[in-house]
């Protein structure tokens, strides 16, 4: 078998986007090889809990004919960093570049290279875009909604009639308190699904439309966001009202199965709640403010199949002690 060596040296291993990044493919052989070609490119994956994504760029074509033993080989190349993503390593999720080199060999298994390097925060990744008002408007979604309206329903009028059907054709080798107590056990469940449910369309009926406003474009770590939630004839006297910022990875894992989804795994980055500054008894229209403050270390917003860094701003309302709204918008985040 002969041999074949592929290498790439680069001459920086880490670039902010814009920035020209150029190194040598070096090629050596024991036996005269003929390549269809030698392609080279950027590839931008992840890697960690979540299924693996992969995406290539600026793919070039090096060479393309006979390499000689005894010869030295090389080909300079020259690619611009791109504009992102930022290289992320995080605890479920990483966000890798690599340079990769493949040659083209008929008859061959083609060999292929990879070197990976850095794409820092700065240049073009740091532009922002204007801060415009990004309006949610809604109507209330509450802790308790018709879907789990119907789910109560079906728990305590359809389940519970399971086990008292049980309980009446069962044969005797049941005992009686256990038929009863799968009884009492799916009619409690219901209750309480139902009990939400009336307490969600309460909540809705009373806060009326809301629309929560939050400046679009992208905010740089350590920024503040001012945040704002209309009420639009809401007639009801709030126990509480809060606006909460959260960052977090979250990321599918691979699955076994083409027919099902992997599993779903959270990491949070970060949670921080604030007071919205308004009226606690509305008769009609209202408005509430507050700011949340990003931290300086926040990770930048990051999206891909099954894999995710995502900041949320979500609004609460607290009705009554069981019965309340939220509604959260997206927050993008820059790399600095």
């Amino acid at each position: 078998m002969h041999r074949f060596d592929l290498n790439i040296a680069l001459d920086k291993y880490e670039g902010v986007p814009g920035e020209t990044l150029t190194g040598v493919v070096s090629v050596s052989v024991d036996a005269a090889v003929t390549a269809r070609a030698l392609t080279i490119c950027l590839v931008n994956q992840t890697d960690g809990r979540g299924a693996q994504w992969s995406c290539t760029e600026q793919q070039q074509t090096l060479f393309s004919g006979e390499w000689t033993p005894g010869d030295k080989h090389e080909h300079p190349f020259e690619f611009t960093v791109p504009n992102g993503p930022v290289t992320y390593v995080g605890e479920l999720l990483k966000v890798l570049w690599l340079v990769r080199v493949s040659a083209d060999i008929p008859w061959a298994i083609d060999p292929t290279c990879d070197h990976p390097f850095t794409v820092r925060p700065g240049g073009q990744a740091a532009l922002s875009a204007g801060p415009e008002v990004n309006q949610r408007s809604t109507s209330p979604r509450a802790s308790g909604s018709a879907t789990v309206l119907v789910i109560g329903s079906l728990c305590f009028f359809g389940f519970a009639s399971v086990p008292l059907m049980a309980l009446l054709s069962a044969s005797d080798d049941i005992g009686f308190g256990l038929r009863v107590g799968a009884i009492v056990i799916c009619c409690l469940f219901g209750l309480l699904l139902l009990r939400a449910a009336v307490a969600g369309s309460i909540a809705k009926r009373k806060l009326g439309d809301v629309a929560l406003e939050v400046p679009s474009g992208t905010f740089c770590p350590g920024e503040t966001i001012p945040v704002r939630v209309r009420l639009k004839g809401a007639v009801c006297k709030l126990k509480s009202a809060t606006v909460t910022l959260r960052g977090a990875e979250n990321v599918v894992g691979p699955s076994s199965s083409s027919r099902h989804g992997g599993s779903t795994y959270v990491h949070e980055l970060h949670r921080s709640e604030s007071t919205l500054r308004g009226p606690m008894q509305v008769n009609g229209d209202a408005l509430f403010e507050a700011e949340v403050h990003l931290p300086p270390d926040a990770a930048a917003t990051f999206a891909a199949p099954c894999n995710e860094v995502r900041w949320t701003v979500e609004a609460h309302f607290r009705v009554a002690p069981r019965s309340g709204w939220s509604c959260a918008a997206d927050v993008r985040v820059r790399p600095q």
